[in-house]
Protein backbone atom coordinates (compact mmCIF):
# COMPACT_ATOMS: atom_id res chain seq x y z
CA UNK A 1 0.00 0.00 0.00
CA UNK A 2 1.66 3.37 -1.27
CA UNK A 3 1.27 6.66 1.62
CA UNK A 4 -0.86 8.40 -0.62
CA UNK A 5 -3.21 5.35 -0.49
CA UNK A 6 -2.83 5.72 3.56
CA UNK A 7 -3.42 9.29 3.57
CA UNK A 8 -6.76 8.93 1.62
CA UNK A 9 -7.53 5.94 4.06
CA UNK A 10 -6.93 7.90 7.17
CA UNK A 11 -8.28 11.58 6.23
CA UNK A 12 -9.95 11.23 3.17
CA UNK A 13 -9.14 13.77 0.42
CA UNK A 14 -7.76 16.33 3.11
CA UNK A 15 -4.83 18.41 2.19
CA UNK A 16 -1.93 16.97 4.47
CA UNK A 17 1.81 18.14 5.23
CA UNK A 18 3.44 15.49 7.41
CA UNK A 19 6.67 14.01 8.00
CA UNK A 20 7.05 11.39 5.13
CA UNK A 21 10.04 8.80 6.75
CA UNK A 22 7.95 9.34 9.75
CA UNK A 23 4.88 7.96 8.32
CA UNK A 24 6.56 5.02 6.27
CA UNK A 25 8.40 3.86 9.00
CA UNK A 26 5.39 3.81 11.13
CA UNK A 27 3.30 1.74 8.14
CA UNK A 28 6.06 -0.53 8.24
CA UNK A 29 5.93 -1.18 11.86
CA UNK A 30 1.95 -1.62 11.22
CA UNK A 31 2.80 -3.97 8.54
CA UNK A 32 5.01 -6.21 10.43
CA UNK A 33 2.95 -6.02 13.53
CA UNK A 34 -0.28 -6.95 11.28
CA UNK A 35 2.29 -9.97 9.48
CA UNK A 36 2.85 -11.38 13.28
CA UNK A 37 -0.48 -11.57 14.46
CA UNK A 38 -1.87 -13.33 11.39
CA UNK A 39 1.11 -15.98 11.88
CA UNK A 40 -0.12 -16.58 15.23
CA UNK A 41 -2.12 -19.61 15.92
CA UNK A 42 -5.48 -18.72 17.89
CA UNK A 43 -5.12 -15.01 17.84
CA UNK A 44 -7.87 -12.99 19.53
CA UNK A 45 -9.31 -11.11 16.64
CA UNK A 46 -11.01 -8.39 19.18
CA UNK A 47 -7.34 -7.85 20.60
CA UNK A 48 -5.37 -7.10 16.98
CA UNK A 49 -8.41 -4.87 15.94
CA UNK A 50 -7.74 -3.09 19.32
CA UNK A 51 -4.43 -2.73 18.74
CA UNK A 52 -4.45 -1.34 15.39
CA UNK A 53 -7.23 0.91 15.72
CA UNK A 54 -5.20 2.59 18.58
CA UNK A 55 -2.19 3.00 16.23
CA UNK A 56 -4.17 3.83 13.14
CA UNK A 57 -6.10 6.72 15.69
CA UNK A 58 -2.29 7.61 16.76
CA UNK A 59 -1.42 8.04 13.43
CA UNK A 60 -4.23 10.40 12.57
CA UNK A 61 -3.23 12.19 15.79
CA UNK A 62 0.10 12.86 14.74
CA UNK A 63 -0.71 13.59 10.82
CA UNK A 64 -3.84 15.91 12.16
CA UNK A 65 -0.98 17.92 14.69
CA UNK A 66 1.30 17.91 11.44
CA UNK A 67 -1.36 19.23 9.08
CA UNK A 68 -2.14 22.38 11.97
CA UNK A 69 1.57 22.65 12.77
CA UNK A 70 1.96 23.73 8.74
CA UNK A 71 -1.51 25.40 8.44
CA UNK A 72 -0.35 28.07 11.48
CA UNK A 73 2.89 28.19 9.82
CA UNK A 74 1.60 28.99 6.37
CA UNK A 75 -1.18 31.58 8.00
CA UNK A 76 1.72 33.49 10.05
CA UNK A 77 3.79 33.45 7.38
CA UNK A 78 0.71 34.69 4.96
CA UNK A 79 0.08 37.65 7.62
CA UNK A 80 3.56 38.74 7.86
CA UNK A 81 4.06 39.13 3.99
CA UNK A 82 1.17 41.29 3.91
CA UNK A 83 2.21 43.52 6.66
CA UNK A 84 5.33 44.00 4.51
CA UNK A 85 3.75 44.41 1.37
CA UNK A 86 1.84 47.39 3.07
CA UNK A 87 4.98 48.75 4.33
CA UNK A 88 6.85 48.33 1.24
CA UNK A 89 4.11 49.99 -0.52
CA UNK A 90 4.48 53.02 1.55
CA UNK A 91 7.89 53.33 1.39
CA UNK A 92 8.09 53.56 -2.28
CA UNK A 93 4.76 56.24 -2.56
CA UNK A 94 7.21 58.22 0.23
CA UNK A 95 10.23 57.77 -1.96
CA UNK A 96 8.39 58.65 -5.52
CA UNK A 97 6.90 61.86 -3.74
CA UNK A 98 10.53 62.77 -2.47
CA UNK A 99 11.76 61.61 -6.33
CA UNK A 100 9.32 64.12 -7.63
CA UNK A 101 9.67 66.80 -5.28
CA UNK A 102 13.74 67.06 -5.57
CA UNK A 103 13.87 66.36 -9.48
CA UNK A 104 15.65 68.49 -11.62
CA UNK A 105 13.20 69.85 -14.05
CA UNK A 106 14.70 71.08 -17.55
CA UNK A 107 13.61 74.53 -18.40
CA UNK A 108 12.77 74.28 -22.11
CA UNK A 109 10.46 71.43 -20.77
CA UNK A 110 8.39 72.25 -18.11
CA UNK A 111 8.18 75.76 -15.86
CA UNK A 112 7.21 76.77 -12.23
CA UNK A 113 3.76 76.20 -11.54
CA UNK A 114 3.45 79.13 -9.56
CA UNK A 115 5.50 82.49 -8.76
CA UNK A 116 8.39 82.11 -6.25
CA UNK A 117 12.13 81.29 -5.40
CA UNK A 118 13.35 78.28 -6.56
CA UNK A 119 16.83 76.40 -7.09
CA UNK A 120 18.04 77.01 -10.51
CA UNK A 121 21.12 75.10 -12.59
CA UNK A 122 23.33 77.85 -14.58
CA UNK A 123 25.31 78.02 -17.42
CA UNK A 124 27.11 80.09 -18.31
CA UNK A 125 26.01 82.32 -21.58
CA UNK A 126 29.75 82.94 -22.73
CA UNK A 127 31.53 79.86 -21.98
CA UNK A 128 30.66 76.20 -23.54
CA UNK A 129 32.05 74.25 -21.20
CA UNK A 130 29.30 72.17 -19.91
CA UNK A 131 29.86 73.14 -16.54
CA UNK A 132 26.29 73.99 -14.32
CA UNK A 133 26.69 75.76 -10.63
CA UNK A 134 24.08 75.77 -8.74
CA UNK A 135 22.32 79.10 -6.91
CA UNK A 136 18.09 80.61 -6.05
CA UNK A 137 16.40 82.74 -8.42
CA UNK A 138 13.16 83.80 -8.15
CA UNK A 139 9.98 82.98 -11.15
CA UNK A 140 7.71 85.79 -11.50
CA UNK A 141 5.84 83.98 -14.23
CA UNK A 142 6.88 84.51 -17.09
CA UNK A 143 10.44 84.94 -16.34
CA UNK A 144 13.52 84.70 -14.28
CA UNK A 145 15.42 86.75 -12.62
CA UNK A 146 18.46 86.37 -10.55
CA UNK A 147 21.80 87.69 -9.49
CA UNK A 148 23.72 86.43 -12.58
CA UNK A 149 21.09 87.60 -15.21
CA UNK A 150 23.52 89.07 -17.40
CA UNK A 151 26.20 86.24 -17.96
CA UNK A 152 24.24 82.66 -17.22
CA UNK A 153 21.35 80.91 -18.40
CA UNK A 154 19.22 79.27 -16.10
CA UNK A 155 18.83 75.52 -17.48
CA UNK A 156 17.24 73.73 -14.93
CA UNK A 157 15.68 74.03 -11.75
CA UNK A 158 13.88 72.32 -8.42
CA UNK A 159 11.92 73.33 -5.81
CA UNK A 160 13.55 74.64 -2.60
CA UNK A 161 14.18 72.01 -0.03
CA UNK A 162 12.28 72.69 3.75
CA UNK A 163 14.16 73.95 6.22
CA UNK A 164 15.21 71.64 8.87
CA UNK A 165 12.72 71.90 12.16
CA UNK A 166 14.66 74.11 14.91
CA UNK A 167 16.31 71.88 17.98
CA UNK A 168 14.28 73.05 20.89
Amino acid sequence: MKCDELQYRFLGNDCLMYDADEVDEAIAELKARIHELENMPHTDNSAVIELLENQNSELKAKLAEEREFGLNRAKSADHEIGKLTEEIIKLEKKLAEIREATRWRKCSEELPPKDGSYMCAYKNKNKDDGVLFVDEAVWDGEKWSSKFDFWEDIIYWQFKPKAPEADK
